[in-house]
């Protein structure tokens, strides 16, 4: 099964979920698809889908997956990375209206540099992506310190930035 979350961010990714459930549509994935859809206003038509997935629920749908396609933000990457699921980021566009800004850019670019994730920018590059993601070597992050300084130096500089804008 792929698992697809977007985050409860209230901007919608409609781009992505749209472009899953094509995909669906087309036979261009074969397997099961399940969307955590958040706020889009998409509702896919070939896939199966909830909008807001209890953590537990949304837990039990990462252990049973075979790749996690998610949004750029850091606690659902790592949360894949930790039990060891290939992970497809595609980080959420300013210019899309998709989020305020684009720091999950900084970030997913981190860990596919570390060849931890891929990451996809536009989503026509979604089905590239979902094939050349089995390839990566699906080791718990618990035992990789460095994608976890990774994460953690990020989340202090966007903690920063955020204090920074409210003085």
């Amino acid at each position: 099964m792929i698992l697809v979350t977007t985050g409860m961010l209230r901007l919608g990714f409609d781009r992505l979920i749209k472009e899953v459930d094509e995909l669906v549509r087309d036979q261009l994935l074969a397997e099961e698809v399940f969307i955590q859809t958040g706020f889009a206003s998409y509702e896919p038509k070939h896939c199966r889908y909830q909008k807001v997935v209890p953590f537990e629920e949304l837990q039990r749908l990462m252990r049973a997956c075979r790749v996690l396609v998610t949004h750029g933000g850091a606690g659902l990457i790592a949360d894949g990375l930790e039990l060891g699921k290939p992970v497809v980021a595609v980080p959420r566009r300013k210019k899309h209206g998709e989020h305020v800004n684009d720091h999950q850019l900084e970030l997913t670019g981190a860990l596919e540099k570390e060849g931890r994730i891929v990451v996809v920018h536009e989503v026509s590059e979604l089905l590239e992506a979902l094939e050349r993601v089995t390839h990566l070597s699906a080791r718990p992050v618990s035992e990789d310190r460095k994608v976890i300084g990774i994460v953690d130096d990020f989340l202090r500089q966007l903690a920063g930035a955020v204090e920074g804008e409210h003085r």
